[in-house]
């Protein structure tokens, strides 16, 4: 009789390791959907336009001008605060957000669009544009790729290797949630890397080789996107094992 009691208790005390692992897969499910959250109800670029403008009242506050998969919001005249959310409320209804804003001073100058610095020292200037990017870019069929190639500086390379590649928003003009950007054959890793020495030319960057077909079949529920700012270029919002990263080599430009 002691025995069976003991035993009970003992199965009680523990966890099976079949719901252990089903626990951790649902985890592991439910932060996949939170960084995805939002970016599966982009709508329609021309569909988006026009219901800005008919919020706009026809015209009476900015045009909205569809240009290759942006679009640009022209003010004819400035937006008070509460109008400014309202607005930005609409733009994310739709899928959108406010990647850079041009405003006039001195001489015209586009920055990436930050609410508070915003509302803080531009809000009475006069407002020439908006540009508008989608929170869901086309996907791409992740099975097109076996290798994708990234660029970074190369004082990151010893902490890549060890950790991975983790999604980062730094140093962008586009204020777009945070992306891990890829390339996929050599004559784009050049591309990338000329860009990036533009803003930093005293950097020394590295070339990552990312064996994709492990990546994907490690996580199936990854997810690739195209990057309307870059021809042909190609980002992720998911992390990337160190496992499946190898460092090629300094790039020389």
């Amino acid at each position: 009789m002691e025995r069976r009691k003991s035993a009970k208790l003992l199965f009680v005390g523990s966890i099976p390791t079949w719901r252990s692992n089903f626990v951790i897969k649902l985890n592991s499910l439910i932060k996949r959907e939170i960084i995805y959250e939002g970016l599966i109800h982009t709508t329609e670029m021309s569909v988006t336009a026009d219901q800005l403008k008919r919020w706009s009242g026809s015209g009476e506050k900015f045009k909205a001008i569809e240009k290759q998969k942006k679009i640009q919001l022209d003010f004819i005249e400035n937006l008070n605060e509460k109008e400014l959310i309202q607005l930005l409320k609409v733009i994310n209804k739709f899928g959108w957000f406010v990647s850079a804003v041009l405003v006039f001073g001195s001489s015209p100058a586009r920055k990436k669009f930050d609410y508070d610095d915003f509302v803080k020292n531009d809000l009475n200037k006069q407002l020439l544009s908006f540009q508008l990017e989608a929170k869901y870019d086309e996907e791409l069929n992740i099975y097109n790729f076996k290798v994708l190639y990234h660029v970074s500086p190369s004082i990151h390379k010893d902490k890549i290797l060890k950790i991975g590649l983790v999604p980062k928003s730094k140093e962008k003009i586009s204020a777009h949630p945070e992306r891990i950007y890829f390339a996929d054959n050599e004559d784009d890793v050049s591309v990338l890397a000329f860009q990036f020495q533009k803003m930093k030319p005293d950097v020394p960057l590295s070339e990552f080789e990312i064996d994709f077909e492990g990546v994907r079949r490690n996580n199936p529920s990854i997810r690739l996107f195209d990057d309307p700012n870059f021809k042909d270029g190609i980002y992720t919002l998911s992390n990337i094992s160190p496992r499946f990263i190898t460092w090629v080599g300094e790039i020389e430009i």
